[in-house]
């Protein structure tokens, strides 16, 4: 079974106040949550989430199947960054992740998501305990992971806005 983590990074506040008083993961985006829309591919795994400890309360009430701010160090987990509008083909593109390396997804200086084993899930543990931005993880990360550009992808980056390159 897969490790998932959905987190937060810094720029939770550029979508002040829809995220005063929920994780970002947590926003409607139409009909669903971003949560859901992870969910809806990743619901076979083992789903964490992580937040800013002031919400951590509120997520173990609404969200009480999952851990919370917990990280499973037993086998290597997928982070994905909560702003991540996850798609049919970028769920396809991280399924292909080589699960004996490092790698991290980035986008336009956005963490999109990370497979990450050993000492790399001790540092995003680490980087986890305060809210990282992504610049900062990938700085971190991109020292001991593959890196792969993605070109094509939906990210929220400001309020009602989210960014996504034409196809």
């Amino acid at each position: 079974m897969i490790n998932i983590c959905i987190f937060e990074d810094n720029l939770f506040q550029k979508l002040e106040p829809l995220t005063f008083t929920r994780p970002i993961y947590d926003i409607l985006v139409g009909t669903n949550t971003l949560f859901d829309k992870i969910n809806r591919f990743y619901g076979y795994g083992n789903i964490s989430l992580h937040c800013r400890e002031e919400l951590k309360p509120l997520l173990k009430e609404k969200y009480k199947n999952y851990q919370i701010n917990t990280i499973n160090f037993a086998t290597p987990g997928l982070f994905i960054n909560g702003r991540v509008l996850l798609t049919k083909e970028l769920f396809t593109l991280l399924n292909k992740v080589d699960t004996e390396k490092n790698q991290i997804f980035t986008y336009k200086g956005s963490l999109v998501a990370a497979y990450l084993r050993a000492d790399q899930l001790s540092i995003m543990k680490k980087k986890l305990a305060s809210i990282p931005s992504s610049k900062e993880l990938i700085d971190i990360l991109r020292k001991k992971c593959i890196t792969k550009e993605i070109e094509n992808i939906k990210i929220i980056n400001k309020k009602y806005s989210i960014e996504a390159t034409p196809t």
